[in-house]
């Protein structure tokens, strides 16, 4: 991986009520899911296309050496989307830009990946 566009960590990994559930993946994966819905992204079309022969093009599973998995989807509109999970010390260190809460995308200096970093949820 030489640089991600998007990071996205979950320390708790709990679904709350009144929320849509998703029962795929660990706990993890759910409350990714989770954080990425509320923050308006379209992960039901995703979700529903992830039995697709052609949805997984590569998956590296997690591993101590690497401190992360990887997944390359395909979005089946020409593009695709690299999702990473992990240690956020490691993930964190691939990241050029973040969503704002505004949904603007911004640079990722160093000062606020130590900001990161050190948010306790």
């Amino acid at each position: 991986m030489g640089g991600a566009n998007e990071l996205c960590t979950d320390k708790t990994g709990t679904l709350t009520q009144n929320k849509k559930k998703t029962p795929i993946g660990n706990v993890t994966e759910c409350g990714l899911i989770r954080y990425l819905m509320d923050s308006g992204v379209a992960c039901e079309e995703l979700i529903s296309h992830r039995t697709r022969a052609s949805f997984k093009i590569l998956d590296i599973p997690f591993n101590s050496s690497r401190k992360r998995a990887t997944s390359v989807i395909n979005l089946g509109n020409g593009k695709i989307r690299v999702f990473v999970k992990g240690a956020p010390e490691i993930v964190i260190k691939s990241c050029h830009h973040y969503h704002s809460t505004e949904g603007r995308v911004v640079n990722l200096e160093d000062a606020k990946k130590l900001q990161i970093l050190n948010t306790q949820i």
